[in-house]
């Protein structure tokens, strides 16, 4: 599928990523030493360099994104593989031999900026009626994306986020949208199928624990709005999987198959 021309591409973050997924020879080792040399380049030749260094961390986690929704989900391993090893990294500073910052947040241990970038990126709206085929692609791309690393994210307190990279709140809308509403459109139910397919374990991990969500960003759709959930639930996973069941007998095709493969993952 051919994707239209993003505003990324004249950036070296972009190339660096989009390099990484499409040529064979390129490891994930290199491109994280090319992107680390872009973040000790961006420091030696700006001044004060902070808005500098903001423009560069947010034009990589927008490049990711961008990266991810243009390659399909067989092809993303490196780019998983990528995030999942920067974060382990400090860029050191030569000059005051202290680790740099954005926001206040080390680069790249924090991921100063990945937070808002991802969040910049999450308006696609899949019950639009009036979506692209290519629109719906990028989504369930960048959504598969998004579920591998969060999958793979370190676990920490299990009953709380302790990790940017751990995106389970993206997986909690998916499944609101799809089974606490309306019936949902087919490209809704495929981001559900998608979530629980490539980070089932971490989710269900999530239910065991009640992870829930500050203020309003956990609560339930509007079919269940007298409930008081605020995040994952044995309650709330049970809709779920009742809404995978319901959706059996209305799909099939490529669409039946995510499915059944969903709920043989909820199931165990």
């Amino acid at each position: 599928m051919t994707f239209s021309v993003s505003p990324l591409e004249g950036t070296e973050e972009f190339r660096s990523l989009n390099s990484l997924v499409n040529q064979s020879d390129v490891s994930v080792p290199d491109t994280i030493q090319s992107i680390i040399n872009l973040s000790l380049s961006t420091t030696s030749s700006t001044a004060g360099h902070s808005d500098a260094l903001e423009l560069h961390c947010e034009r990589l986690f927008e490049s990711v994104i961008d990266v991810a929704s243009r390659t399909p989900i067989p092809q993303q391993v490196k780019l998983v593989d990528f995030l999942i090893q920067l974060q382990k990294l400090n860029v050191i500073d030569p000059v005051t031999g202290k680790p740099l910052e954005c926001d206040g947040r080390k680069i790249w241990a924090d991921l100063p900026r990945i937070g808002m970038s991802f969040r910049e990126a999450w308006n696609f709206d899949p019950q639009d009626t009036n979506a692209t085929p290519e629109d719906k692609a990028g989504w369930e791309n960048k959504t598969a994306f998004l579920a591998q690393v969060t999958a793979l994210s370190p676990i920490g307190n299990p009953s709380e986020i302790t990790t940017s990279l751990n995106c389970s709140l993206y997986a909690l809308w998916a499944m609101r949208s799809a089974f606490e509403g309306t019936t949902p459109a087919d490209t809704t139910l495929r981001a559900a199928c998608l979530w629980i397919i490539y980070a089932g374990d971490r989710l269900l991990m999530n239910v065991e624990n009640e992870l829930t969500f500050e203020a309003n960003l956990g609560i339930p759709g509007g079919s269940y709005k007298k409930k008081e959930w605020r995040g994952f639930n044995k309650e709330r996973m049970e809709v779920w999987k009742n809404g995978f069941k319901a959706a059996q007998t209305r799909h099939e095709g490529e669409t039946r198959s995510m499915i059944d493969r969903a709920l043989a993952k909820i199931d165990g």
